[in-house]
């Protein structure tokens, strides 16, 4: 396969607002793509494993666009953007505090 442009795809990768914040020792990379209107509403975009936030790029720019939503799509904790991969025991703990946020919620949801 000689057709397959990587630059093409490195600057469409490259064209989204890109941030890391380490939070518990854990080197988390999302994307924040925040449209012109100051009361839009936040749009958090997840992605299944084995994945990425790519799998959004052309979803992304739309829902900026349409002046309704202020994107964020996290990279899965662990996955290796420019930084030091979290070990499985950390990836454990975020995945079981993510269940018990779920379970603790109210019934009916929250006011």
């Amino acid at each position: 396969m000689t057709s397959y442009d990587w630059r093409k795809w490195e600057a469409q990768l490259n064209s989204f607002s890109q941030y890391t914040q380490t939070i518990s020792g854990i080197d988390l990379h999302y994307v924040h793509e925040p449209c012109a209107n100051t009361d839009a509403v936040p749009l958090l975009l997840l992605h299944g494993w084995p994945g990425s936030y790519f799998e959004f790029y052309k979803l992304i720019p739309l829902l900026k666009a349409s002046g309704r939503f202020h994107i964020v799509a996290p990279s899965l904790p662990g996955e290796r953007v420019g930084g030091v991969a979290a070990p499985l025991l950390a990836l454990m703990h975020c995945g079981a505090r993510r269940n018990q946020m779920s379970s603790e919620a109210p019934p009916g949801g929250c006011d």
